[in-house]
């Protein structure tokens, strides 16, 4: 991947995604810019998947154009979001899919979305995909650190350990900033180039040892089942059907107490489990929530796992409730960051994912 060619890009394209190689297959430069057809009726982007010549320059190989009707806007407003960023983020899959399908062959493609098609083609890549890809992405800039490493190689300039990659430059510079909050790397913007630290060298030696992770790049937390537990009133049931919806749209595995439970099972069991398998806590802060016993069961156990990881786990979200009515009746939460929803379920979901 060349800094150069994602700058060309940059003056023809709005959005450069930055580069993928499918299976067996060269690096491909993606971008994409606005697009619309029938009329205006139907709107997204045109992407773009282009390789390098011989020349040193871009041919585009393949184009994919995505649009989502008009009527699917209205219809499926809340799976669907913000548009342009729905349509950036599932076009990229979209034509990343194409690539592996068939990279050889040069065409242009169109995926229209309409009012008809099933909701499973609105959802998004889920957080557990996302955050597998950046932990491979990670464990291959260290393998590239490493064998620099191995070479005698000190110091390592970005455009050097770019060329060597194939993917989003914005994830690239946030696990290289990673590795510096970690003390693996220094020098991250020296002119000379980057270098491994002591520790670093040390993670480097593991990541040339066969079949071993370094610790950096173990998976994040712990064999979770489900991202999201939902806790509410049973007063606000609508508000967690639609967070619940729009969450799950966006490939989140999210549990609330209904409709997830079968014949048989025990109640307060139950939910102890999916508490204890849920990485984070949504829980709807309401007037009937504080009426409520069993909801701030919930709410304790949540603060007493934040307390005892030292870590986020509890997303707070007022429902028709003040901060300082919330504050009053829940002093713990009277100093953390709260959202209010009224409506704004777009705004509440994107908070978080």
């Amino acid at each position: 991947m060349k800094t150069r060619l994602l700058e060309e890009m940059k003056k023809e394209y709005d959005a450069v995604h930055g580069c993928y190689r499918p299976t067996d297959g060269s690096c491909f430069y993606i971008a994409s810019a606005p697009a619309a057809g029938d009329h205006g009726s139907r709107q997204g982007r045109r992407f773009v998947a282009a390789l390098e010549d011989r020349d040193g320059t871009l041919h585009p190989r393949i184009s994919l154009t995505f649009l989502v009707g008009r009527m699917a806007q209205l219809a499926k407003g809340d799976l669907i979001g913000d548009l342009d960023e729905f349509c950036r983020e599932v076009g990229l899959e979209k034509i990343r899919q194409a690539l592996d399908h068939d990279y050889k062959t040069e065409r242009d493609e169109e995926i229209v979305l309409t009012r008809e098609s099933d909701d499973s083609l609105f959802r998004r890549q889920g957080s557990g995909t996302a955050i597998r890809k950046y932990q491979g992405l990670k464990r291959q800039i260290l393998h590239l650190l490493a064998d620099r490493h191995a070479r005698a190689t000190k110091r390592v300039l970005a455009s050097a350990l770019l060329e060597g990659l194939c993917d989003d430059p914005r994830l690239i510079n946030r696990a290289l900033n990673e590795f510096v909050e970690r003390k693996l790397l220094r020098d991250l913007n020296h002119s000379d180039g980057m270098r491994l630290t002591a520790e670093g060298q040390k993670s480097a030696e593991v990541a040339l040892t066969p079949e071993q992770v370094p610790d950096v790049v173990s998976t994040f937390a712990s064999p979770m089942r489900f991202d999201m537990f939902i806790s509410y009133a049973a007063e606000d049931r609508e508000v967690a059907e639609a967070l619940d919806k729009a969450l799950s749209a966006r490939g989140y595995g999210v549990w609330r107490d209904r409709g997830q439970l079968t014949l048989g099972d025990s109640l307060t069991a139950k939910i102890n489990e999916r508490l204890a398998a849920s990485r984070f806590g949504i829980v709807i802060l309401s007037a009937a929530f504080l009426r409520k016993n069993w909801p701030q069961a919930e709410l304790n156990a949540l603060q007493a796992r934040a307390i005892a990881a030292g870590q986020k786990v509890i997303l707070p979200v007022r429902h028709k409730l003040a901060h300082e009515e919330m504050a009053r009746h829940l002093p713990l939460l009277g100093d953390k960051l709260t959202i209010a929803f009224g409506g704004n379920l777009y705004q509440v979901v994107s908070t978080w994912v």
